[in-house]
């Protein structure tokens, strides 16, 4: 232990590794959607105490920027031109790539994980910065070493209309992998109800079942919430 601290791994062991989810950002794009859905007082808690220790001394996530506070907060990014672009992980999910479609909202942020994209020049990796040609004993060593290692994971582009498609994509994680997921945010409505309420079942469904519209991908234009939800 004393060691693990001296060399900068921290004072705490973890068998797990977490992912953030700012659930508030998808409750605010659902009920930004059915505005006439109903929502008591109690059901809108905010969720502070989740893992503290993965956030700065303001409440700001150090991976992403948002805060786990009751107001919404956007975190800007910018492209290779310089364009700021506004990063929500409603947008991330909802333009996820094809082979991630049928991937729930917990299991695309815990099975994947987004990164740059790196381009190769003739078996050279850069993610843009100044580079130089490797020779061709370079690369027929690259191609060995890569040929003794671990397969590689399986990386998927988003949607071209995602806005930072040209520089981002997310890495599938093996399985068996030991990554949670950790809501930041408002807490989950609670079922103790024996009638629940549209509210928690729109919400159990935008968890659970995969979607990108959320005004046509939840349920049936015939359908309750509480039926889809059953």
């Amino acid at each position: 232990m004393v060691m693990t601290y001296l060399m900068g791994r921290g004072d705490t062991y973890r068998s797990h590794h977490y992912a953030s989810i700012y659930w508030s950002s998808f409750v605010s794009a659902l009920l930004a959607k059915f505005p006439h859905i109903t929502v008591d007082a109690s059901e809108l808690c905010i969720a502070t105490g989740q893992q503290q220790d993965a956030q700065g001394d303001h409440g700001v996530d150090r991976d992403t920027g948002e805060t786990a506070g009751g107001t919404d907060t956007v975190t800007l990014d910018a492209d290779a031109t310089g364009r700021l672009i506004a990063k929500c992980q409603v947008t991330d999910y909802v333009l996820r790539g094809e082979a991630l479609s049928h991937l729930n909202v917990i299991e695309f942020f815990t099975n994947t994980y987004e990164v740059n994209k790196v381009t190769r020049h003739n078996g050279e990796a850069t993610t843009g910065a100044m580079h130089t040609r490797p020779s061709t004993e370079q690369r027929m060593a690259l191609s060995t070493a890569r040929q003794r290692g671990r397969p590689r994971h399986e990386r998927v582009d988003y949607d071209q209309t995602h806005p930072r498609f040209k520089e981002k994509h997310r890495i599938v994680r093996r399985e068996g992998h030991h990554t949670l997921p950790n809501f930041i945010g408002r807490y989950f409505p609670a079922r103790d109800h024996p009638n629940p309420s549209s509210f928690y079942c729109t919400s159990m469904l935008m968890l659970l079942k995969p979607w990108r519209s959320l005004a046509t991908d939840l349920k049936e234009s015939s359908d309750t919430w509480q039926s889809a939800f059953n």
